[in-house]
């Protein structure tokens, strides 16, 4: 008689933007002060299309018509360096992130990146916050042809991480990335950063920082009854 090994948690993947960093509100500013730049005036894009989206995305969504990837670099990048400037003197990791990252690692877990925004923008907060070390795996927005909520970034990660989604707990706060991350078959765990519990529903949990994020909470997603 044979047996099948229970899945368990090999491999934790972390969204950046609200689960690394609390920035949607200076992404917010950005995205508004750009669009006016534009020629817009006064709009808010997150509240139309919502948050965690990428910048092909809220551009087209502006122009009403596809644009090229030169004119999505170009724009992407001035909105984004606009972004840095905005945020610069005020990041901070989210509460209990530093501590996660060394606890996972001396568990031996593998530990990924992926974020719809650009690698200016993970380079600028794994810089400013020293985090480079603790990361296997990076996968940022051009590495994929399809954005959150397409699972494509998911699959590129545990790709890379070489494990099955099945042994993987991916950290996201906007319903996009959930998505994606279930897409995928990835078991997800919703930080509360940018939402509530009550409208944030597609993660497994949910939890408000990452002092919430025990051993017990990534084991009990793998409980069989």
């Amino acid at each position: 008689m044979s047996f099948s090994k229970k899945p368990h948690c090999t491999a934790l993947i972390f969204d950046m933007d609200g689960v690394m960093v609390d920035n949607m509100q200076y992404h917010r500013l950005a995205w508004n002060s750009y669009a006016k730049q534009l020629g817009f005036g006064d709009i808010d894009l997150f509240n139309l299309i919502g948050f965690g989206a990428t910048n092909r995305r809220y551009l087209e969504f502006l122009f009403k018509r596809s644009l090229s990837d030169a004119e999505v670099s170009m724009m992407g990048e001035e909105k984004e360096a606009l972004y840095r400037n905005i945020f610069s003197d005020h990041i901070e990791p989210v509460q209990g992130l530093i501590p996660l990252l060394q606890r996972l690692k001396s568990n031996g877990l593998k530990l990924g990146v992926a974020t719809s925004s650009p690698l200016s923008n993970l380079d600028f907060v794994l810089d400013r916050l020293e985090l480079s070390v603790y990361f296997d795996v990076l996968v940022y927005e051009e590495l994929v042809k399809q954005g959150k909520p397409n699972p494509e970034i998911y699959f590129k990660a545990l790709s890379l991480l070489n494990i099955e989604a099945d042994q993987s707990v991916v950290i996201e706060d906007s319903i996009h990335g959930a998505e994606a991350a279930k897409a995928a078959g990835c078991k997800v765990i919703g930080l509360l950063t940018s939402l509530t519990s009550d409208t944030f529903m597609i993660p497994d949990v949910t939890a408000k920082n990452h002092d919430e994020i025990t051993d017990a909470l990534i084991a009990s997603l793998f409980a069989t009854d």
